[in-house]
Parts: structure tokens; C-alpha cells; sequence
């Protein structure tokens, strides 16, 4: 059962993702193949891989796995976990994983189109003239000459609509709203351990359902 994704941003998620996807693919074989999981007798699966294609800007080794076993909260959690799902992350960026590009030349062909067309647009100009030209110098180079032919509009259209500028503004809000979740978090904490030393009991019960009454606390006691 093998199950590939291509990523053009690091996402410490797709173990989360896998566990999805592989799940409804084997509900699916075992309702296809009519399998019986309640009889007494073992049934075989076959065996699942989880391949992820990773070509973003973030510098990654060539290799990485990812783990599900990650995401789980540690509180709670007593010996090892009854399940994991591992991602195994393969840089395809253009100098990574030689023996890979070498077995499949369509890879190697697209990880050079990915480095000619961030070469163009890190040159800045017109986006959409440096994407041309990019084009033009991967067909030149006979790299994914009938793709590029054949698709060129739209191949066009889908680097120019997610460009890699585009797509760091995103993540830099993604990772401010972290940030102050996890600040307020830490604010919440604090008070906690005050109304606790200060055996402010009741307090410290209102508080759980009640954001207003911790905002005014916070401020309160100056946290």
C-alpha cells in the first residue's frame, strides 16, 4: 500500500495526514476485497509505505522520518505508544539525493525546472517574465521539454498563483498566532500557581470557563 505526497513547504503534519489517508485506503481494500475482519482467522494487509516529495525552500537532509508518535501530548502517556505512523521525507531539491534522480530522470528533470524558476524570480523583475524565461531555459535544455510545451499556460498560472513569497507571508501569520497562543498560555499558567499559592480555590475554578474574568486577572496581577 504505498502512498506519496508532494510538499512544497516542511510540514512536521503529514505523519497526521498519513494516518488519514492510509486509513481510508485500507477501509477501502478490505471492503473491495471482501475481507472479514471479526472471523478468527488472520487476514493480510499489505504492507503500507508513506513516501513524502519535499522541494521547499527550507533546508532539509536528504532523508528525514517523520513520526506521528511526535504529535501525541506527553501527559498521560505511561510506556510506548499502540500506534505510530511514519512519513519518510525525500529532498528532491535540486543536489539532493543523486541515486534517486539518477533511477528516475522525470524527477531529477523537475527538481531542475523548481531551481531554474527560484533562480529567475530570487533575480526579481517582472514574476511573471522571470517564470517565462525559465521556461524557456529548461526547454532549451531539453529538461521536461514536452510538458513545457504542452502545458505552458498553465504551468504559468500555477507557479505565478503560489509563489514562494506568497506563501512565507502565510506561514509568518501562522506562526504569530502560535506564538501568542502559546504567550497566553504561559499567562494563564502563572496565574494558576498564584491563586494556587494564594489558596484562591473558588477563584481558580471560575476561572476555567471564564476568558473575561481570566483577562482581568492577568492584568490584575500584572502577568
Amino acid at each position: 500500500m504505498n502512498l506519496y505526497e508532494h510538499q512544497s513547504s516542511y510540514n512536521q503534519n503529514m505523519p497526521i495526514r498519513g494516518l488519514m489517508y492510509l486509513a481510508r485506503l485500507y477501509q477501502n481494500y478490505i471492503d473491495d476485497c471482501e475481507i472479514n475482519v471479526f472471523s478468527p482467522v488472520l487476514k493480510h494487509l499489505p504492507s503500507p509505505k508513506f513516501i513524502v516529495f519535499y522541494n521547499g525552500s527550507k533546508g532539509e537532509p536528504d532523508q528525514k522520518i517523520l513520526r506521528l508518535t511526535d504529535a501525541f501530548a506527553e501527559e498521560g502517556m505511561s510506556g510506548e505508544s499502540c500506534l505510530e505512523c511514519c512519513a519518510t521525507m525525500l529532498n528532491i531539491n535540486y543536489g539532493h539525493n543523486y541515486e534517486l534522480m539518477e533511477k528516475c530522470r522525470r524527477l531529477e528533470e523537475y527538481s531542475v525546472f523548481v531551481a531554474e524558476v527560484r533562480k529567475a524570480l530570487k533575480e526579481g523583475g517582472n514574476q511573471r517574465q522571470a517564470v517565462d524565461d525559465a521556461i524557456d531555459i529548461c526547454i532549451e535544455k531539453g529538461v521536461l521539454r514536452d510538458i513545457l510545451i504542452r502545458e505552458r499556460a498553465a504551468i504559468m498560472n500555477m507557479v505565478l498563483s503560489c509563489t514562494e513569497k506568497q506563501y512565507e507571508r502565510l506561514v509568518e501569520k501562522e506562526l504569530e498566532q502560535q506564538d501568542k497562543k502559546i504567550k497566553e498560555q504561559e499567562r494563564l499558567l502563572k496565574l494558576n500557581r498564584i491563586l494556587v499559592q494564594e489558596k484562591k480555590y473558588e477563584l481558580l475554578e471560575r476561572i476555567q470557563d471564564d476568558p473575561e474574568l481570566q483577562k482581568e486577572l492577568i492584568e490584575q496581577y500584572g502577568i
